[in-house]
Formats: structure tokens, sequence, C-alpha cells
């Protein structure tokens, strides 16, 4: 896949769409009401000429009298079963044409560089797995991750020079912005191997996955900036990226470069009033952003967590679902155990994709939880990572939201992503919650004026 372009930090890139995609959306948004309206209407005309002849062009007793009189009842019948037809094909048919559709997709996004539909672009995200209209990721593919860990990844003269070069200069200014820094434990993906497997009657890809210890001070000094040039006789003042020669074509060749893939998770939370609930990042250290610059808009973040070796379940396998819990528990007092202010209450897969903007793979969740928004926002300062946001924003988990459209299009005005990562998690939330087809529409229809608030219905 092409490499991302050097120092792209947006989070979302808003493109302009054409004319005629903009109407191909208008069409596609009402094409579901419009053909059985014309059928509908063929149908009514049909019946209306059957029953002037058999009115006025057939007496009782005559042949055409007894053909008209078949007619009108075949005429019923095919209308109430072209009814009944359309309730219970019309569900399965867009089920079968949104699989199609995302399969496709998930593949350009790897040879594009970029997460790109209708005017929204997400830099950086390679699409692994996804999750349909109503139907987890796990559901079409499996995960596997071998027990224990492997040995941790050996660094070249690069990294080496990377982490002498970059990790004091961040803590320096750790400590001068009064930002919270240390080097803890984190999940490299050692090893990855793609095989099909045959389930049922269909074939399914298994990612078969290897993890291996670090810390978070390896990840600061090399996958966290790629692009920034490196003034070291290694890189001789070129970037990572550049030294390295990095051309990445799939999961499987993270196990073969010479830093660390460190794995990462985010939760688009959900409340039981239907709120997406938005962090706004503090001064804390984000990756591939600088705390000290100037905002015009507020970064916001969904619950976002690297993995740690302690997130492993009862075989000692790691878990992502593990580590989603713990950052709900963490940051918002959400989870099921006594301590915990609210409960989730579905937990769903989203997505598995890999950021090439920092070669991270990461998964993403859907929670819903048993708390309202009011609720929820009063009970959040109680959890022990809060002090990571300085609030707590909502909005309506509803696509047809023009203040949803506007965040995912990079066009709010008051907020924007934080990470690309944190877009691409609410991207899968919405993918799961409206389908493919849905969303490709609301992202290509032009937006309303700004300052207008309205809801549309898509």
């Amino acid at each position: 896949m092409p490499s991302p372009n050097p120092g792209a930090n947006a989070a979302v890139v808003p493109e302009q769409m054409s004319r005629s995609a903009r109407l191909r959306a208008r069409m596609n948004q009402s094409w579901w009401m419009l053909r059985p309206a014309l059928i509908f209407c063929a149908l009514v005309a049909m019946f209306a000429v059957t029953f002037l002849l058999y009115t006025y062009g057939t007496v009782d007793g005559t042949y055409w009298r007894e053909m008209a009189v078949a007619l009108i009842g075949t005429l019923l019948t095919i209308t109430a079963s072209l009814g009944i037809a359309l309730v219970a094909f019309r569900a399965q048919l867009r089920a079968h044409r949104e699989a199609e559709t995302l399969r496709r997709f998930d593949a350009s996004a790897w040879r594009s560089g970029s997460l790109s539909v209708g005017a929204m672009r997400i830099p950086g995200i390679a699409v692994i797995a996804s999750a349909g209209h109503g139907r987890e990721w796990t559901e079409s593919a499996a995960m596997e991750w071998e027990p224990g860990f492997a040995a941790e990844r050996e660094e070249d003269a690069i990294a080496r020079d990377a982490y002498r070069l970059r990790v004091p200069a961040a803590e320096a200014r750790a400590r001068e912005l009064s930002i919270a820094l240390t080097d803890d434990a984190c999940v490299d993906l050692r090893a990855a191997r793609i095989a099909l497997e045959r389930s049922g009657d269909r074939r399914r890809p298994v990612y078969r996955l290897t993890a291996a210890r670090s810390t978070y001070y390896r990840f600061l000094a090399t996958g966290a900036d790629l692009d920034a040039p490196l003034e070291a006789p290694s890189t001789g003042g070129r970037s990572l990226r550049e030294a390295w020669g990095l051309d990445v074509h799939s999961l499987e060749d993270l196990g073969h470069l010479p830093f660390l893939a460190k794995v990462g998770c985010g939760t688009a939370v959900v409340t039981s009033d239907n709120r997406l609930v938005l962090g706004v990042r503090g001064r804390s250290m984000i990756a591939g952003t600088d705390p000290s610059a100037p905002r015009t808009r507020a970064k916001v973040h969904i619950v976002a967590e690297g993995m740690t070796p302690d997130d492993v379940d009862g075989e000692g396998r790691i878990d992502p679902r593990l580590s989603s819990v713990r950052g709900m528990h963490e940051e918002l007092s959400l989870g099921s155990s006594s301590r915990d202010l609210g409960a989730v209450r579905e937990q769903i897969a989203t997505g598995f994709f890999l950021d090439h903007l920092r070669m991270q793979p990461c998964f993403s969740y859907l929670a819903r939880v048993s708390l309202s928004w009011d609720e929820l926002r009063t009970a959040a300062p109680a959890s022990q990572d809060f002090w990571e946001v300085t609030e707590l924003r909502d909005m309506p988990f509803d696509i047809s939201h023009v203040g949803l459209r506007r965040l995912l299009l990079g066009r709010h005005p008051d907020m924007e992503f934080a990470s690309n990562h944190a877009a691409a998690v609410v991207w899968f939330a919405c993918l799961y919650e409206f389908g493919f087809h849905r969303m490709r529409d609301a992202l290509s229809i032009p937006l309303p004026p700004d300052g207008v608030q309205r809801e549309e219905i898509l």
C-alpha cells in the first residue's frame, strides 16, 4: 500500500464530492421507497384497465368476462405476494449486497492508505476486518491468540538511536508541561498468520496472533513518530519510515518490523438514552500531537487503551475485549464489578484495523451501557483515570443528526477527533449500527449551512 503522507496528523480529512456522487446518494436514500411505489403504481394501472374492460367491454356468460375475472384475481394475488416478498427478502438482499460491498471496501483501504467513505477520509487506516449492519466482525472471521508471550522484539541501531534522542526530550517536555509520562508495560504484536478455514458451507479467515511484552517508551521513540526527521548517524537525518524503508502490505508483515507494533483498543460508549460519549483530551501525551499547540476546536476521543500483558483470559491468552472492559472501568466507572457505578449491557466487536501512521494494530468496540447521559456524566468523575479528560461531551448516536455527520467529516465547529484511531472507532460503531450503504450516502450528501443543527431523515 502507499505510504501515508509524512507528518499527516489530521484525524479526519474532508473531501469534495462531485455533483453526480451527491445525486446518487440522494437517490439511494429514497430508492428503497421509490421502487416498490413504482411497481405498485404499475399494478394499480393494470388493475384499473382490467376492471374497465370487465365493466364496459364484456358481458355475463362470455369467455372474455371469465378471462377478465381471472386476470383481476391474478393481479390481486401478485400484489399480495409482492408485499410479502418485499417484507421477507428486503433485509436478506440488503445484507448480502452490503457484505459484498464491505469486502471490496476493506480491500480498497489497503491500496489507498486511508479509510474513505463519501466525503470522509481517515488517513492511515487500513481495514483488516469490519462489522456489518448488526453483525460483529468476529461472526465472519476468527481471532486466535497464542497462549503466553513470545520473546521481546530486538532493536536495531536506528531504534536505539531514536530511543537515545527522543525519550529524554519527551521526559523533559513532560516535566515542563506537568504531563504524566510513564514507561508502562504494553503489548507488541510479535507475529501474525492468516489462514482460510472452512466453517460450515463457507470459508472464513482465521487470524492467529502472537503477543510479546514491551514498554511504552519503545513505542514513543519509534512508532509514535515515524515521519519526523531524526538527526542520527544511522538515519542520515531522514525519518524513521524512510530510513527503514517501511512497506507493509499485510498484517503478517508486522512480525518483521524493526520496532514494536503496539496493540491498541478503542471503545465507542453509547448511553441508555442513545448518546455517544466523547472525552475532551486534556494535557496528556497523545502520540503524534503536541500538547502545547494552540487548539481552536476541542479534541475529543473515545475510550482508548493500549493493551497490557495483564489483559489475559483464564487460559493465559491476550484478549482485547478485556482491554476494552478495563478502559471503561478506569475512565468511566463502567463494568461488572461492585466498584463500578454502571453496567456494560452489550459489548460489540466492530472492527480490526491497522494504523499505518504508527504501525499499530487496533481493535474497536461499541459498548451500550446502563446509565443515561445525565447519570454517566455525574458518575464518571469518580473513576480513577478521569484526569485524562477535561470534560465529557455527548451527541445523539444517530447518523441522521447533522452533528455526528459534521464530526465524521471533520467539519464540526466545536470538536475534532484527537486521532485517526478515535475517528476509526466511531466509524466502525456507526457501520455496525446503521450499515455501510446508509453511512456512505449520509457522508456523501451536502451538509446544511454552518449553525444549522437540524436532523434529517436519511
